[in-house]
């Protein structure tokens, strides 16, 4: 992670790469408003001791993508392209093959399927939870 973990960095460069399968729709922090779909970014927890000096630090953030405002079984079309572990709109995918200057890993760990809120409004969407590594400082 560039010697010392920058969460702005590593927030802009993830949302920018999640923007590449949300039509530019991604923020690196929580908006107050969007037109679905749309992600954004949230966290870090961040371990600084991995090792004792120049060792590795590690990250864990998520994003969530939102959907829509419908029900779960009518949101679920656009939500199983997003969850899926391949494919052009893949979120695992598209993060994990991602190149970055702010971390050296990224493994997306696990997606939960639910209620995303964003603003004051609710709607359909997942969260995907990420571990990055990088080098300590």
């Amino acid at each position: 992670m560039g010697g010392a973990v920058n969460a702005e960095t590593v927030a802009q460069e993830l949302s920018d790469r999640l923007g590449t399968i949300l039509n530019g729709r991604s923020t690196p922090y929580a908006p107050d408003a969007i037109s679905p779909p749309a992600g954004y970014v949230f966290g870090p927890e961040t371990s600084y001791t991995q090792s004792y000096q120049n060792g590795l630090t590690r990250a864990k953030l998520s994003v969530a993508v939102a959907v829509a405002r419908t029900p779960l079984d009518v949101a679920w079309k656009a939500l199983s392209s997003y969850i899926s572990d391949t494919g052009d709109t893949s979120v695992k995918l598209c993060l994990e093959s991602g190149t970055y200057t702010a971390f050296d890993t990224i493994v997306v760990t696990r997606s939960v399927v639910g209620d995303v809120t964003i603003g004051g409004t609710t709607y359909k969407g997942a969260q995907f939870d990420l571990d990055l590594t990088g080098s300590g400082a």
